[in-house]
């Protein structure tokens, strides 16, 4: 959804994003911008949706093997926006730029520590446990939504690593939101 006066596609009215600029993209509980869990996600759906984008599909090899990154990418001037993940249906969008408001008040490049003091504690684990190529990424979850999580590096270090030392998970840095279409951030 832009902000505060364009209706999304398909979504209920949208959450308040305080200081957002008419024609940003808002993430909401029901989803980011125009899309939430019911919409087309196909490269021309998704072209309709953010017409002042660059919109293409993304599969990039992680390591050996047949193991793939793949998403839809919703790019403005060149600089990635979203991640749009699913494959037919949408699971999940991953904001990993400042072009996106949120309800939270975060934004991507801030710490760890910065983060705990907008949205509080945060229960993190290693986003390896289920993405093998996310080895590097903190997965974490706040008590505030179950629809986003926060995922957080530090260059050169390994998640497990950082979830062991406090002292290096604060100067982490939040590298995306990351919403998921069924509300399931923190389940294990």
């Amino acid at each position: 959804m832009t902000a505060p006066d364009a209706p999304p596609l398909d979504a209920p009215a949208a959450t308040v994003v305080p200081d957002a600029p008419p024609g940003a993209l808002v993430a909401r509980e029901d989803g980011v911008g125009p899309l939430t869990e019911k919409s087309d996600i196909s490269v021309k759906a998704l072209k309709a949706a953010f017409p002042d984008h660059e919109v293409k599909k993304v599969s990039t090899p992680m390591g050996d093997g047949d193991l793939r990154e793949e998403f839809v990418g919703v790019s403005k001037g060149g600089k990635l926006v979203l991640k749009v993940i699913g494959d037919g249906s949408l699971n999940g969008i991953e904001i990993v730029s400042n072009e996106v408001w949120n309800p939270f008040g975060v934004t991507i490049g801030m710490t760890y520590a910065d983060a705990v003091k907008l949205v509080g504690p945060l229960a993190c684990s290693d986003a390896s446990d289920h993405t093998d190529w996310k080895s590097d990424i903190a997965e974490c979850a706040s008590t505030k939504s179950k629809f986003y999580g926060f995922d957080f590096a530090l260059e050169g270090f390994e998640a497990k690593t950082l979830l062991k030392s406090p002292d290096k998970l604060a100067t982490a840095k939040l590298v995306a939101l990351r919403w998921d279409s069924l509300g399931r951030v923190g389940e294990e």
